[in-house]
């Protein structure tokens, strides 16, 4: 069977010491977790994810030949644009709903500062957030970015570039978090993630915790466990 055919069937958030890398690790971690629970929530999302990865792969495939063909270039192009154009809407409509929640996760824990942001990262950067206007903003990018995908040979432009980050009081988190702010940050935000999926879905997904209270203090292993 398909990955896809078992979305809907037992949603699950889990966290396991990797997800730490959440932090400091590359950007492609980060939409990971994105993904996921975008996917577990809305079988749409998760198809139009994968068509955008196929369309990616035979762009990036063109870039790389000989010789590139210019209107199959546009045609690969026009067809990334509307379904990279509705990833890009919903991951900022979700990463606006994770903030909120997160950050009052955290405040929870360990008080009200410093405070937990989580902001999404968009390629390209979104002015205005109606579907026309992302789908648009991604068209013009695309065009912008032709000489330089040309010359580099690679996609260098779309969703598939996105970050998410995540900072203290507005500082980076991987810059200045302690270990124990780094932990409770990313718990913040797995706990947040549970309680979305579960208003989506209407059901309480399945927690999968691996080593979650090593490395924070008495008082953040109690709020944690509350």
């Amino acid at each position: 069977m398909r990955y896809g055919d078992f979305l809907g069937g037992v949603n699950a958030v889990t966290f396991m010491p990797y997800d730490l890398q959440l932090v400091d690790g590359p950007a492609g971690l980060r939409r990971r977790l994105v993904n996921t629970a975008l996917s577990q929530a809305s079988k749409r999302y998760y198809h139009d994810l994968a068509v955008y990865a196929k369309l990616l792969a035979q762009k990036n495939a063109l870039l790389r030949a000989p010789v590139v063909d210019g209107a199959l270039l546009d045609t690969y192009d026009d067809q990334l644009a509307p379904v990279g154009g509705r990833l890009a809407g919903e991951r900022a409509a979700y990463l606006r709903r994770l903030s909120t929640e997160a950050a009052a996760v955290h405040a929870r824990w360990v008080g009200a500062s410093p405070a937990l942001r989580v902001r999404y990262e968009p390629s390209p950067p979104i002015d205005d957030e109606s579907p026309a206007a992302i789908e648009g903003g991604l068209r013009s990018a695309l065009v912008r970015m032709r000489a330089a995908e040309l010359a580099r040979r690679t996609a260098l432009v779309g969703p598939h570039r996105d970050d998410v980050a995540l900072a203290l009081d507005d500082e980076p988190l991987a810059r200045f978090g302690s270990q124990g702010q780094q932990r409770t940050a990313v718990l913040a935000i797995k706990a947040a993630e549970y309680a979305l999926l579960q208003r989506a879905t209407g059901e309480a997904p399945l927690l999968l915790f691996d080593d979650v209270l090593s490395e924070l203090d008495l008082d953040r292993r109690r709020a944690f466990l509350e």
